[in-house]
């Protein structure tokens, strides 16, 4: 990242970096990451800590905080797309019998996040990690969406573009890409195998929104094995067809949203199972934990959290860069009737 980025530009770079570690950091590794001063990342860091968005372990190391767990999981509920997505994601298992994967587009990246595995009865034997920034060149779910961005996006992303996570070939140069992203638009799927992890074969479509625009793409997986093109062309009919549904389903779950919206606060969704089936108002525990605390936060589509003014009347919210276990109170709430 250059000197004349932005502080909005730099913070973002540091929880990107925060939310991508597998294990907590230490200040070097994260200022490498983000390409800047170990100095400028140690006063960031300093400021985030103040506001919950990330922790100092014992040995010196960072981690993300309470709130940025809260912040994703917030957004996660919330989000259109993966709620949207969801029959279209089973009614492909279903007629594949294969492992599915949803991979969603993160424009200011010029990349991509994997944030759904799932797979049939029968479990396959691959292995993903999920919600980790991916380039858009290697492997089919990221040239389904490559195809399908304008030429200034495009060459981004293929500058930007790793070695091959599997082989470790080099990138392809602009020309080669090219025409890769023209088969693709003919085709209408991207095929790839072996590129992303070793003896992996992926099937891929584009996702777009209601406006034509690319949301992400959707894959049909499988380990050890080579597909013949009828196999091939079937997997690619049966993503076609369910992808093809997305727009009137994001269509239908906004208007839902909106109903919601004008219920009032108690009419929220359910998250994480902490809340009772009959009734969304109170958890069905008697003793508040951390736990059920970022639930209150992250319950609902209106925003229940600190507006809802019977939480607060509980003694339930506490500031959340402070809070820890022994700030809840030690009464227990009614269970829900």
């Amino acid at each position: 990242m250059s000197q004349s980025s932005s502080v909005v530009e730099r913070v973002v770079a540091v929880l990107w970096a925060l939310a991508e570690q597998d294990k907590p950091a230490t200040l070097q590794q994260i200022a490498k990451r983000c390409e800047l001063p170990a100095s400028t990342v140690h006063r960031m860091l300093r400021q985030l800590q103040n506001l919950g968005m990330a922790t100092q372990t014992a040995d010196r190391r960072y981690q993300p905080g309470v709130d940025l767990f809260y912040l994703g999981a917030l957004v996660t509920t919330r989000s259109l797309v993966t709620e949207a997505v969801r029959p279209v994601i089973r009614d492909v298992i279903a007629r594949s019998q294969r492992a599915c994967l949803l991979s969603l587009y993160v424009p200011a990246r010029r990349g991509r996040v994997l944030v759904a595995h799932i797979r049939p009865s029968d479990p396959l034997p691959l292995r993903f990690k999920l919600n980790l920034h991916r380039d858009l060149v290697w492997g089919s779910t990221g040239r389904a969406i490559l195809a399908y961005l304008d030429k200034a996006h495009v060459e981004q992303a293929v500058d930007r573009a790793p070695p091959s996570p599997a082989r470790g070939d080099v990138p392809p140069d602009r020309s080669t890409i090219s025409r890769w992203l023209e088969a693709v638009r003919a085709q209408g799927f991207a095929l790839s195998q072996g590129e992303v992890w070793p003896n992996g074969t992926a099937i891929a479509v584009p996702l777009f929104d209601n406006a034509g625009a690319v949301l992400g793409s959707l894959a049909i997986t499988e380990e050890h094995c080579v597909w013949k093109p009828t196999l091939r062309d079937r997997l690619a009919d049966i993503l076609r067809r369910q992808s093809a549904r997305l727009p009137a389903l994001l269509a239908a779950q906004h208007g839902a949203k909106e109903r919601m919206q004008g219920l009032g606060p108690f009419h929220s969704v359910e998250f994480g199972g902490l809340f009772s089936s009959r009734s969304k108002r109170r958890p069905i525990t008697s003793r508040p934990t951390r736990r059920v605390w970022i639930g209150c936060f992250a319950d609902g589509y209106s925003g229940v959290g600190a507006k809802n003014s019977a939480i607060r009347r509980s003694g339930w919210i506490r500031s959340r860069a402070t809070a820890t276990p022994a700030s809840f109170p030690s009464k227990s709430l009614p269970r829900s009737r």
